[in-house]
């Protein structure tokens, strides 16, 4: 379904070459959108909202990956 409030990305948030992450779901506005994307369709910077989703069976992995 398309609406006037999604867009089709790539997955992911590039901050630099050694610092990117891929949330599973993430929002911006179509604004913010048009000065985050970048010419492969990625994120560059920080959306107005990322979630990330996790599972009992990898909550301690997960978390400890992801704040390191």
């Amino acid at each position: 379904m398309r609406s006037s409030l999604s867009s089709d990305i790539a997955p992911g948030i590039i901050f630099s070459h050694s610092d990117n992450v891929i949330p599973d779901v993430v929002w911006a506005s179509h604004e913010r959108l048009k000065n985050l994307l970048d010419e492969a369709g990625h994120l560059t910077g920080a959306p107005e909202l990322v979630v990330e989703v996790l599972s009992p069976g990898e909550k301690t992995r997960n978390a400890t990956k992801k704040q390191s």
